[in-house]
């Protein structure tokens, strides 16, 4: 006899479907942990309470890690916002709980939670400086074919390059669980190669004093010739100039790139700290700090050089790397002085991403909107312009409340 159909025969005999066990779980909380579908119905039908939290302040939805008793409950009006007993939010719970397996439904519900509001920038590095997107790698199993939750963090503009309070980086874990696509991706927004574990505080993840990325892979697993090549092929490049030697005349930087992928490295060197780089430079000369591009050999309409780099999926995160680098930068000021021609860039950046319609470019379009001057907003009229024909009215209302309330509506 299936659980579903003993559970109807209790509930028809007076079970109460609200009782909870000594850990303050009741039988939904159970249910949704056994992804049965039919029993979490069952249990709705008969009154079981969507927002009853257990010991670990977890509410039913807390334990789901399959799309349909989530979607289920979403659809009962689930709350999904509040933290648990540790500080965690749900999207933290759901990242971790679908790392290691149903991946796909993973980012089925993670898409649903930033569509509800959730954001992957609130997600802070936990008290020694590890970061969603560093737990996320280490749990991936080697099995599997691509680790598309870690790849959903970095469209979502997690930073890729933080550096824990032990000196760890992600490029340290992708090492250390031997995925090659991703230390391939992670080298190419800019991880350094070099990069060394200044303690024996995460001794527990297997990472000791003085390990580089290219110490994690003989570690763990010499036989992984691939990465070992890649590493190798990367050791001294990765240790970032300083100062960069750049070519600049008034605003104008003059960039070296001779292709997409190594100009948008260098903007994203460059775009790393403008203050030091930029606004620093001796020839620099503009006191409002406006900011031209000027790509080697021809003029390049921004937008068409965006786009043309959102198109392809190996530069598409690195564009997002750039506008986030850009609004990261704002943020840290405290304002936005980056105006106009370099928040356009930006700007253009953030079109060409909104134009693809994928849910994941939402909650960067969100900060990129927060970040921009008031008193520019011209290009803000021409991306909403692109957002409403890439976006449903229901996807984008939270959007356009947002931006009738900051006065920035037409």
């Amino acid at each position: 006899m299936k659980q579903p159909k003993i559970a109807e025969v209790l509930l028809k005999r007076g079970a109460r479907v609200n009782d909870r066990t000594k850990s303050g779980r009741t039988a939904l909380h159970q249910a949704v942990w056994q992804d049965d579908k039919r029993f979490v119905e069952l249990l709705l039908e008969a009154g079981a309470d969507i927002h009853v939290a257990d010991d670990s302040n977890w509410t039913p939805i807390w334990l789901s890690n399959r799309w349909e008793p989530f979607s289920i409950l979403i659809e009962r009006g689930a709350r999904v916002d509040g933290v648990d007993q540790e500080g965690s939010t749900l999207l933290k719970r759901m990242v971790l709980a679908t790392s290691s397996f149903q991946q796909d439904d993973g980012i089925k519900m993670l898409n649903k939670l930033v569509e509800l509001g959730l954001k992957v920038s609130n997600e802070k590095p936990d008290k020694h400086g590890k970061t969603l997107l560093m737990e996320t790698i280490n749990k991936y199993p080697i099995n599997m074919e691509k680790n598309q939750i870690a790849y959903w963090l970095l469209k979502q503009g997690i930073d890729p390059l933080h550096t824990s309070k032990s000196g760890g980086t992600a490029l340290h874990y992708a090492c250390k669980v031997g995925d090659l696509e991703l230390v391939k991706t992670l080298l190419s927004l800019g991880a350094d190669v070099n990069a060394k574990i200044t303690d024996n505080a995460d001794s527990f993840f297997g990472f000791k004093k003085g390990m580089t990325p290219l110490d994690c892979v003989t570690e763990y697993g010499s036989e992984r010739k691939s990465i070992l090549a890649e590493l190798k092929k990367s050791t001294g490049k990765s240790a970032p100039k300083a100062p960069i030697d750049l070519e600049i005349e008034g605003n104008v930087v003059r960039l070296q790139g001779k292709d997409r992928k190594e100009i948008l490295e260098e903007m994203l060197q460059i775009t790393k700290n403008l203050k030091a780089n930029v606004f620093s430079h001796p020839d620099y000369d503009d006191p409002d700090h406006d900011l031209d591009w000027e790509f080697q050999g021809e003029d390049i309409d921004e937008l068409d050089f965006f786009s043309k780099c959102v198109e392809d999926l190996e530069l598409r995160p690195l564009v997002v790397r750039y506008v986030s680098q850009i609004l990261n930068a704002n943020e840290e000021e405290g304002e936005p002085i980056y105006v106009h021609d370099e928040l356009e860039a930006g700007g253009y950046a953030m079109q060409a991403l909104v134009a693809t319609g994928e849910k994941a470019y939402l909650e960067l379009l969100n900060k990129y909107i927060h970040s921009i001057d008031i008193d520019h907003t011209v290009h803000l009229h021409e991306l909403m312009d692109v957002a409403r024909k890439a976006y449903s009215k229901t996807r984008l209302a939270p959007i356009e409340k947002m931006l009738d309330k900051l006065g920035l509506a037409r």
